[in-house]
């Protein structure tokens, strides 16, 4: 009651907690904490650590918490306890996170980094000392480093040759935040314009609005004010909307049609 939580979710936290050895039962008792040590190598504990590059909290974007999810679920799988920690994109307390995790004998490493961060070298030592180690969301680091990140410019490619087949005659390209400043959005921004000239379209910067949504803190709000700010747009660059087919593809998260 105090916490707002179901009955189910408790006994599914406690359940856990008792396949890890965490906690011990004693029927007719109840649930205690058990006295293991704080290494969990010496407890046979296999833990993995997952550092995300946000502030202490629940992510608002529902990609980053899927992310978390998938992690987590596969690792149950296979007997490992997840460990999640927040660099909150400071590449200084990233750093302090990895040492702190490998002195802590942790099994292993997934690892977002924060945007342009100054750790690469850090990085390249773990790969040396052989610390299991695996990046997400970057690549090309210059370093023989395990990494999953997303085809972004095949993303934008696809998404834009949709649009084109099913008939949209102009197409926007829309991103949160300034081209310039993402790695991610500028491959996406490359396999739209690849889309284009391959199916003969004409592209120009009237057709490119980046930090067009910059002003809005979290998802709930982009979605609140998403349809508002499209039409918004759209009246300011194109006549009689309504009358003709006009394809968006919004970076992050959707595509529109008006």
């Amino acid at each position: 009651r105090m916490f707002n939580t179901s009955r189910t979710t408790v006994s599914k936290a406690l359940n856990d907690l008792n396949i890890q050895e965490f906690i011990y039962r004693i029927q007719g008792k109840g649930s205690f904490v058990s006295p293991i040590s704080r290494n969990p190598k010496e407890n046979n504990i296999r833990t993995i650590a997952l550092i995300m590059p946000f502030e202490e909290g629940v992510p608002e974007r529902s990609d980053e918490v899927e992310i978390i999810r998938g992690i987590e679920s596969y690792l149950k799988g296979q007997g490992y306890f997840l460990i999640l920690q927040f660099s909150e994109l400071s590449s200084s307390l990233e750093k302090e996170l990895i040492r702190k995790c490998k002195n802590e004998s942790v099994n292993g490493l997934i690892l977002f980094p924060v945007p342009e961060t100054e750790n690469e070298i850090f990085y390249s030592e773990l790969v040396f000392d052989e610390y299991p180690l695996v990046i997400l969301d970057k690549s090309e680091m210059g370093i023989p480093i395990n990494c999953v990140y997303s085809d972004n410019v095949k993303g934008g490619y696809e998404a834009t040759r949709h649009l084109i087949e099913s008939g949209y005659k102009d197409i926007y390209f829309v991103s949160s935040i300034k081209i310039k400043n993402s790695v991610a959005i500028h491959d996406r921004y490359l396999g739209y314009c690849k889309a284009l000239k391959e199916f003969g379209r004409d592209f120009s910067e009237k057709f490119v609005a980046d930090n067009l949504l910059g002003k809005l803190s979290s998802t709930e709000k982009l979605s609140k004010d998403f349809d508002l700010l499209i039409r918004d747009f759209l009246s300011q660059r194109v006549k009689n909307i309504g009358v003709d087919k006009i394809g968006i593809f919004l970076n992050d998260d959707f595509v529109a049609s008006y």
